[in-house]
């Protein structure tokens, strides 16, 4: 046990960041409190977007027209176009 320990200590990498990507369908980029929202109350998206990276500038239609949930997901999530 120790010797598996100690190995594992020896190659153990640097510590991979933690990244959770956060996809909230259907809605607009004033939807939450953190973008301009007074009559909503989000804090909870507030607080990940004041404490991370938030996308302010980023559009995605997704297929050939206005955004479908699965073309629109996997081209976020693998940087590809259709």
């Amino acid at each position: 046990m120790c010797a598996f320990l100690l190995a594992a200590a020896l190659f153990a990498g640097e510590p991979r960041p933690n990244i959770v990507v956060l996809f909230a369908d259907d809605l607009r980029f004033d939807a939450i409190g953190a973008f301009g929202n007074d009559e909503v109350k989000t804090p909870h998206l507030d607080a990940l977007a004041r404490r991370g990276t938030a996308f302010t500038h980023c559009f995605n239609m997704g297929s050939m027209n206005p955004a479908v949930c699965m073309p629109s997901r996997a081209m976020l999530m693998s940087g590809r176009t259709l």
